[in-house]
């Protein structure tokens, strides 16, 4: 019975330590998101750059697939050219 008590316990313990850590990693991707957004909106590249995989892989729905950050970030500076 001690066993299943002291067992119990430390699910306890793990489970809220656990969900402290998803909380601080959910807050910390929509920090990251919104800052890659707002890059985007604001045709700051550099900034919106800095969150992207070098290996990152884009479908666009017009211009298919791709893969890579610099192909990503040069179709994004000539289709937004006007910024």
């Amino acid at each position: 019975m001690i066993k299943l008590i002291i067992l119990s316990f430390i699910a306890m313990v793990n489970s809220a330590f656990c969900q402290a850590n998803l909380t601080n990693l959910n807050k910390e991707i929509i920090e990251k998101d919104s800052l890659f957004w707002h890059g985007y909106n604001t045709c700051n590249y550099t900034l919106m750059e800095q969150y992207l995989d070098i290996n990152v892989e884009f479908y666009h729905d017009k211009g298919g697939l791709m893969v890579g950050a610099d192909k990503v970030m040069h179709a994004t500076r000539k289709i937004y050219a006007v910024c």
